[in-house]
């Protein structure tokens, strides 16, 4: 049976990526989406590898931010 704690760290990345590739259409909840990715994940870092978790979590983190800040162009027709 599986870990919901392994669970939860195999979904967050899965989650990160969803909002990464919804951050057109919805920017605000995909960087939030991807912000909370990067800190479920951090949490990995401490059962798992650290280099690669401290890379994923870095990248989800500047899109998350990214993303949030980032200015929508509003088309007049």
């Amino acid at each position: 049976m599986l870990n919901p704690l392994s669970l939860m760290f195999f979904l967050a990345p899965i989650a990160g990526m969803v909002a990464g590739i919804l951050s057109r259409e919805y920017p605000k909840k995909a960087g939030i989406t991807m912000i909370i990715s990067a800190l479920v994940y951090f949490l990995s870092i401490i059962y798992g590898s650290w280099l690669l978790g401290l890379v994923i979590v870095i990248l989800f983190l500047i899109g998350g931010v990214l993303s949030i800040i980032q200015e929508t162009k509003i088309l007049e027709a």
